[in-house]
């Protein structure tokens, strides 16, 4: 069975990153918070991620 967060996010990269920030705000926000704000912004992280990448 997938985890909860390769369902909603597109890119293990992303999953990977939301696992962090909730490990790192963990007590502060609930797992699924995080996952929910990083998935509703995947599209806006993926465009940062690639715009930083061409300044490489």
């Amino acid at each position: 069975m997938p985890s909860s967060s390769s369902l909603l996010l597109p890119d293990e990269r992303l999953a990977a990153g939301a696992a962090r920030l909730a490990t790192r705000y963990a007590g502060r926000f609930a797992p699924e918070t995080v996952l929910r704000l990083v998935a509703r912004n995947a599209g806006h992280l993926q465009t940062a991620a690639a715009l930083l990448a061409g300044r490489a």
